[in-house]
């Protein structure tokens, strides 16, 4: 935002809304055809290698772990980067053209820190707000990305608790995703309270 209309800033919008517009599992399967099956760089899905030596130590298993993790964290966390980035670049946007910003400036204070306590401190109640709403979906994950990677999660739990209508099983998961609901809305409370003095006099 700082640098708008540069070639930077052209080429991270047009990447962050390519990643925002796409689809999850589509974005998943091609991770999958490109790093597990051409360039055989990653494991296709699953949690751990069958094949795995039952005692290999620790830092094989938490290797083994790590790699089959990579592929599904990334998909699930490209359209969330990719939506902060858009919120948090319209955000500094804003108030980058606020009255305190010029007088700040005006008063010959350092570019960092206009930039750095007063623009992009201001500019981050948007993202935090996204971001609360985003914590329960990147908790309990997302059905689409477990089904790609075959990866047991608490998505596909609920979704099979669904269809084979096991009551108990889906109250349970709900009640457990309303409750990081609450949880993200008491952080995103804390974290406005930590940036806003207005909030915590109040």
């Amino acid at each position: 935002a700082v640098r708008r209309g540069s070639a930077e800033d052209r080429v991270l919008t047009a990447l962050s809304l390519a990643c925002y517009a796409t689809p999850s599992f589509w974005l998943g399967l091609t991770l999958v055809w490109l790093f597990a099956i051409e360039w055989r760089l990653l494991p296709s899905g699953g949690m751990s290698d069958p094949l795995l030596d039952p005692e290999a130590g620790v830092l094989a298993r938490a290797g083994d772990l790590l790699s089959h993790l990579i592929l599904p964290a990334v998909t699930l966390s490209a359209v969330t980067i990719a939506a902060t980035m858009r919120y948090q670049r319209g955000a500094m946007l804003e108030v980058l053209g606020l009255p305190y910003i010029v007088t700040a400036r005006a008063k010959g204070l350092p570019e960092s820190r206009v930039m750095g306590r007063h623009a992009w401190r201001n500019a981050l109640f948007p993202v935090i707000t996204i971001f609360g709403l985003w914590l329960p979906i990147l908790v309990t994950g997302s059905v689409f990305v477990e089904e790609v990677f075959a990866w047991p999660g608490l998505g596909s739990l609920a979704a099979s608790a669904a269809a084979g209508r096991d009551y108990p099983l889906l109250m349970g998961t709900s009640l457990l995703a309303a409750g990081l609901v609450v949880l993200a809305s008491l952080l995103t409370d804390a974290a406005y309270a930590a940036l806003d003095p207005r909030v915590r006099q109040s």
